[in-house]
């Protein structure tokens, strides 16, 4: 008995090692394209050194240069460095092993994701000036991933951030996984426009089905059930209010969450939700114009009266533009000659 217990033992060690390496997460910038535009230096793949040597798998010692991108001083905010592949992949972590310890180390930039038809932001990352350092974010979906809004306020230089290799880690690839990733471009001042929410399939199986929620400060909304045939990596926007009414000067806090892709409970709750803080201005009421009379030449007095007391009067030549006359409440007309002003 003692002999079957020892070889079970030994096998159930084995079979939770052995699984345990079945989740365990890999490098998968190996296998991506990697590509960097940037708006300065040498134009090798496209404004990198040596940049295909950035995901080989080859890692040398601190303080050796393997790969860098030529940027301006500090790098410009479009720089930007792309992996592609050629199916799409989970990703939660990205390793930065760093060139030097104290001197042209990125130490930020944004995580944007593509999403089949554009690329949307995902994360801001931090990472710190020493040989290497990670950072971790909620796991997205893709075919592509930007690194772009480039930072480098650390000690030394701070232009051509050069590293030994960029690590490019997976992250837990379920199968239900959706979350809203975007909303409206919305215009300040229109009050009526569309309000609408764009769902994203972070999951590895297409979703046919899944509910909408939302909230306007803090009140609860009726929910949406969407059918759509969502592939992985794809997104759909969805329209809640078609002509969403806006009051000028408010605040409006829009909370956007997913739950039940497929009707099924979500695997990875990190990426349902996206809160949205719109300052609506709105169209100013037209100020109420002052009357003013005068007999031949001279300076005429333009007045008017804003709704809004903050708000400012723009004198116009033209109805269209044109050249300004002057700003304010009540100013005196530049010119003598018969003139019709106008304002905005």
């Amino acid at each position: 008995m003692k002999k079957i217990y020892k070889q079970f033992l030994y096998l159930f060690i084995f079979f939770f090692l052995g699984s345990s390496n079945l989740f365990s997460q890999i490098n998968l910038a190996p296998s991506a394209t990697p590509t960097c535009t940037t708006t300065q230096g040498g134009t090798t793949s496209g404004g990198g050194w040596n940049w295909t040597q950035i995901n080989d798998g080859v890692n040398s010692a601190c303080n050796t240069q393997e790969a860098f991108i030529w940027t301006q001083n500090p790098p410009a905010s479009t720089d930007e460095m792309v992996w592609t592949w050629t199916s799409v992949k989970s990703i939660n972590k990205i390793v930065f092993h760093n060139a030097n310890a104290t001197s042209r180390n990125m130490t930020g930039c944004d995580v944007y994701y593509w999403n089949g038809s554009t690329y949307a932001y995902w994360a801001t990352i931090a990472i710190k000036q020493q040989c290497l350092d990670s950072a971790t974010f909620a796991t997205v979906t893709t075919s592509r991933l930007k690194l772009t809004n480039i930072r480098m306020t650390g000690t030394g230089q701070t232009s051509n951030p050069n590293w030994r290799e960029i690590q490019i880690i997976s992250g837990p690839s379920v199968n239900h996984d959706a979350g809203v990733a975007g909303t409206t471009d919305f215009n300040l001042c229109n009050n009526s426009q569309p309000l609408t929410a764009r769902i994203f399939n972070f999951g590895k199986i297409k979703i046919d089905s899944v509910d909408l929620n939302w909230s306007l400060n803090g009140n609860l909304q009726s929910p949406i059930k969407v059918y759509a045939n969502l592939a992985s990596a794809k997104d759909t926007t969805i329209v809640i209010n078609p002509n969403f009414s806006f009051t000028n000067s408010t605040t409006y806090n829009f909370k956007f969450w997913t739950s039940l892709p497929n009707g099924n409970l979500d695997s990875i709750d990190a990426n349902d939700t996206l809160n949205y803080v719109l300052n609506f201005m709105g169209n100013p009421t037209p100020p109420t114009t002052n009357s003013y009379t005068q007999c031949g030449n001279g300076r005429p007095t333009l007045s008017a009266t804003p709704n809004n007391s903050a708000d400012s009067v723009l004198w116009y030549e033209q109805s269209s533009g044109g050249p300004i006359l002057g700003i304010g409440k009540s100013i005196q007309d530049l010119l003598s000659l018969p003139l019709k002003p106008f304002m905005q």
